[in-house]
């Protein structure tokens, strides 16, 4: 299941909600219209309560596609990541932040500003914090000299933090067993993005081999 992330009131860690869409292997993608509201569970870094992120999440999917055009430059991108996390960190309002993309980037800035809808003042630096993974994605794909193939999972996946399970206690007798038993076929239960390509060495994407059914961690061998 794609869970709709929430964000903690204390830290500021996005982590999974615990609500979202089962696409049941169908490939479709949810599109969540949701209000702000707390949820019961707790941050999985500080314990602090946490709340839904109010809004349309077909926004991400939007983002994705209009950052993520071929008349997007890298330097273009890299400029609007740096006047976005400026903006986040002094806590500008919606309207400053909409006014100042519009007037920096002519090109795509009234097309976002669009996409910048956020229920409550407070979730906006919440949005921009989305937005920033979209484009820190493209940029690493730009930079790695491949094709910039990012879904909305992905990014949810990226922006979000598992949070942590108590592990089984082996029994005594039981000689300790190497994290990694199978080197050659990647690393048991490390997080892989969705379009990446799957460590057991197939050639697929993470998503049509060992990911599908929403996987997020590679356990196979």
């Amino acid at each position: 299941m794609v869970e709709v992330p929430a964000v903690c009131n204390r830290c500021g860690t996005f982590y999974p909600s615990g609500l979202g869409f089962d696409p049941g292997g169908t490939g479709v993608t949810g599109t969540w219209k949701v209000s702000t509201h707390p949820i019961d569970r707790p941050c999985p870094v500080c314990g602090g309560n946490g709340r839904m992120l109010g809004g349309s999440w077909h926004v991400v999917e939007n983002t994705i596609h209009l950052l993520e055009g071929p008349d997007t430059t890298v330097s273009e991108l890299e400029r609007l990541a740096a006047v976005l996390r400026e903006a986040r960190d002094r806590g500008a309002n919606l309207d400053e932040v909409r006014s100042t993309v519009e007037r920096e980037f002519p090109s795509l800035g009234q097309r976002l500003s669009r996409l910048l809808v956020p229920r409550t003042p407070s979730d906006l630096a919440a949005y921009i914090t989305v937005i920033l993974t979209i484009i820190s994605m493209i940029l690493m794909a730009k930079q790695e000299n491949r094709p910039v193939e990012i879904d909305v999972d992905q990014v949810i996946n990226e922006i979000t933090v598992e949070a942590p399970t108590p592990a089984a206690q082996p029994p005594a007798s039981t000689p300790p067993v190497s994290a990694n038993p199978h080197p050659e076929h990647g690393e048991r239960g490390v997080k892989v993005s969705r379009n990446r390509p799957c460590p057991c060495g197939s050639g697929l994407k993470f998503k049509k081999c060992h990911g599908t059914g929403g996987k997020i961690h590679y356990v196979g061998p």
